[in-house]
């Protein structure tokens, strides 16, 4: 996370990736998981987008578009699944 002044407050949350800035944005206003929430919920969120995008790009036949979504779409499974493994862990 990078940031003037970071914020771990959900409010704050900002997708990790190049298309999306990199960093955890300092304005709420930018944040496109908006509402209240866990860690989870913003990888589904996100895990969402990623599948809509990649139907998206399939349909108009941009591969190079849907090997970057793909390749998103594997990295938040995989956050959100280490995530579920780090709440079962500590109950």
């Amino acid at each position: 996370f990078r940031s003037k002044n970071p914020q771990k407050e959900f409010r704050f949350w900002f997708p990790l990736s190049k298309k999306f800035n990199n960093y955890i944005s300092n304005s709420s206003n930018k944040n496109i998981v908006d509402g209240g929430g866990s860690f989870v919920d913003a990888c589904e969120y996100m895990i969402g987008l990623c599948e809509t995008q990649i139907k998206k790009y399939k349909k108009s036949g941009n591969d190079e578009k849907v090997m970057d979504f793909e390749e998103s779409l594997a990295t938040f499974t995989k956050w959100k699944k280490r995530a579920e493994y780090e709440l079962l862990g500590s109950n």
